[in-house]
């Protein structure tokens, strides 16, 4: 156990366990209205407003960073990501964002007010959440700090 990552991760993780189950529970009770979640993801989709696209590791993706990392070290990155993933979203929820979820399959393409096109590959992603106010290229919000990331870029 060199890396620092981990070692800070594991000394967390009665906490990540408590919230992970925090987690389903509060995720599950979500309001239809404000997530936009699409089933069958076509190769690409556009999103052409100001929203963040919610994006969570397919089955694939998952199974094969389990075999990469053993199951120890992937358990509690995987609950790392999904605490992360909770107060992030938690976050959103909370300022009425709009939200798109997605796994991480295909292609997202973004449209500015100014007709430019952003894509982004989806495939190499965990859990990340993407960030765009409809004028500027999109970025990966720092869900360690979601309000300061917001802010900093959505309110410019």
């Amino acid at each position: 156990m060199n890396n620092p990552l981990v070692k800070i991760i594991v000394r967390h993780l009665p906490i990540l366990f408590i919230l992970s189950g925090c987690h389903q529970s509060v995720n599950n009770a979500g309001d239809a209205k404000q997530v936009d979640t699409l089933t069958q993801y076509p190769d690409s989709m556009l999103l052409n407003k100001p929203g963040a696209v919610i994006v969570r590791p397919n089955m694939r993706q998952i199974n094969a960073k389990k075999n990469k990392y053993g199951s120890d070290v992937f358990g509690t990155v995987l609950n790392a990501g999904m605490l992360y993933m909770y107060e992030s979203q938690h976050y959103l929820d909370s300022i009425q964002t709009y939200k798109v979820e997605r796994e991480t399959e295909g292609l997202m393409k973004f449209k500015t007010t100014k007709g430019e096109i952003y894509t982004m590959k989806l495939d190499t992603l965990f859990y990340d959440i993407i960030l765009f106010n409809g004028k500027d290229k999109p970025v990966f919000a720092n869900m360690g700090d979601m309000p300061g990331s917001y802010t900093g870029y959505m309110k410019k």
